[in-house]
């Protein structure tokens, strides 16, 4: 294993204890943004070299030792320029307490997003980019509703994560659903401040659903997309739910 390579994932590793510890004590999102990209430009590369998978969009066609040579010092400087230099000015106190008296405002933001959801397939392609974003504002507002004391409020929260799990599963698209989930549960995580250990539980338990994931994707994605009938065969949908 090359010196640069195992500098990475060291790095990696305590970017990964730094958001945990920072979980439940703020929003650690310069810690998962930093978590991601590590995860993206060191672990993945690392695990291609090692187990290649051979498909085209996957291999490494740049030697490792060049790779990681210029890959990893990029990435130290930018995590120390995060975690050393912006983090102390970045670490609000979020005063979820007060979180409830905006849930007029999360309404109003959470209905943008649904009613762009489904205007997006009605508007010119010009304006797609626009469109998701402005769609991706459903689940913003559901993080205010979550903190709201209305019941029927909270509701719209969960039925917005479900909402996400089935959108998910109908395109065979999980980078969403995962990254919104993640988001869902810092603010779970600053709210009810759950213990290390329940941490790293859900995170462990977490782990083990990616994992499954990555070992049916390429397969659900084959049955869901194929003969061009792509999030159509409720069959092999409810199917993939159970197995997933």
């Amino acid at each position: 294993m090359e010196l640069w390579t195992i500098i990475g994932l060291l790095v990696v590793l305590l970017t990964f204890f730094v958001f945990i510890n920072s979980l439940g004590k703020t929003l650690p999102v310069l810690e998962f943004m930093l978590l991601v990209a590590g995860l993206q430009w060191i672990v993945g590369p690392f695990v291609e070299y090692n187990y290649p998978s051979k498909h085209f969009k996957y291999y490494m066609y740049v030697e490792e030792s060049v790779y990681m040579s210029y890959v990893v010092p990029a990435y130290l400087l930018f995590s120390g320029v995060i975690l050393f230099r912006l983090f102390p000015y970045f670490k609000a106190v979020f005063p979820i307490w007060s979180f409830s008296k905006y849930e007029k405002y999360g309404f109003f933001i959470f209905s943008i997003g649904f009613i762009f959801d489904f205007l997006g397939g009605f508007l010119p392609n010009s304006l797609n980019f626009f469109s998701f974003i402005l769609s991706n504002f459903k689940y913003a507002g559901a993080i205010i509703l979550y903190f709201s004391n209305d019941r029927r409020m909270k509701i719209l929260f969960i039925a917005s994560i479900g909402y996400l799990f089935y959108n998910s599963l109908r395109t065979a698209m999980f980078h969403d659903f995962i990254l919104w989930s993640t988001f869902f549960y810092m603010f779970w995580a600053l709210k009810h401040k759950p213990s290390r250990r329940l941490i790293l539980l859900t995170l462990t338990l977490a782990l083990v659903f990616v994992g499954t994931l990555q070992t049916v994707k390429a397969t659900f994605r084959s049955e869901v997309w194929g003969g061009g009938t792509r999030g159509t065969n409720s069959h092999f949908l409810l199917s993939s739910l159970l197995i997933v």
